[in-house]
């Protein structure tokens, strides 16, 4: 199955951009061209302690000065706020994590970045909650997503199904913390 490449161009409003995410954005549009997939544009926008509308815009302008193009997300800060907002679509985020959380693909977990790093491999391989049962409701945990596996299957509504290797460092990776 030939499936298109989709990749993303995610920017965090918590202060104005920089160099960094100049090259990143621009490399990131030139692998959609070259490899002729998709680029969508998805504000991350959850932090809203840090969120100020004046980074949003500039997201924007930096785009519009580098002279790149996105195929799928916000067309300007008013299609932003109103329709791709991550807050205008929490209800989405929520049946995913709640159907991954009854697929027990989810677990909370009360380790700190300290003690899972120093767990190391072990974090990964077996992790130290997983058999904890700790109620996914409670305030103060992380919740990790399981893979137990070295392949894991990635959906999209467009390109189906894909399954893929993830490297070591994003195996049991945060998804949620509360």
């Amino acid at each position: 199955m030939i499936t298109t490449l989709k990749t993303r161009i995610a920017p965090t409003p918590s202060g104005y951009l920089h160099l960094g995410n100049c090259f990143s954005f621009i490399l990131t549009a030139l692998v959609a061209k070259l490899r002729k997939g998709r680029l969508l544009l998805r504000i991350d926008d959850i932090d809203k302690a840090r969120y100020r509308p004046e980074y949003a815009e500039d997201i924007f302008r930096t785009l519009d000065f580098l002279g790149i193009a996105w195929d799928e997300g916000p067309e300007d800060m008013h299609s932003f706020q109103e329709y791709w907002s991550q807050h205008a679509r929490i209800d989405l985020y929520e049946t995913a994590l709640e159907a991954l959380w009854q697929k027990e693909r989810l677990y909370a977990c009360t380790c700190s970045r300290r003690e899972w790093e120093k767990r190391g491999e072990a974090a990964r391989t077996l992790p130290c909650c997983l058999s904890s049962a700790l109620d996914k409701d409670k305030t103060g945990y992380s919740w990790r997503v399981l893979t137990d596996e070295r392949k894991v299957k990635l959906f999209s509504a467009g390109n189906g199904e894909l399954s893929t290797a993830l490297p070591d460092e994003m195996h049991q990776m945060i998804l949620r913390r509360t």
